[in-house]
């Protein structure tokens, strides 16, 4: 599942656990900035299914299992070089 973090303060946020609840703990779960903003690369490989039928794509994704539409404008572009099966299986393990 996704991380999730309950904003505590102008520079400070918390995780939060699987069911999205506070954590009852003395650890530290909270994170705190210095209120510098810095650049961050956050792209990252997705891993799921891509489907497209009737001039309709989507991606289903696989850790979470949502489902998104994918512009039309992109599936246009998409060709298959840019499509790498990983295994014989098809869909989300």
């Amino acid at each position: 599942m996704p991380l999730q973090f309950e904003v505590q303060g102008s520079r400070s946020i918390r995780k939060l656990d699987i069911e999205g609840q506070a954590i009852d703990s003395d650890l530290p779960y909270d994170l705190t900035g210095d209120g510098a903003l810095t650049p961050t690369d956050l792209s990252l490989g997705l891993q799921g299914m891509f489907t497209y039928m009737a001039d309709a794509a989507r991606f289903e994704e696989c850790l979470t299992s949502r489902s998104y539409p994918v512009a039309i404008a992109i599936t246009l572009n998409w060709n298959e070089r840019t499509w790498k099966p990983t295994s014989l299986n098809r869909g989300c393990r």
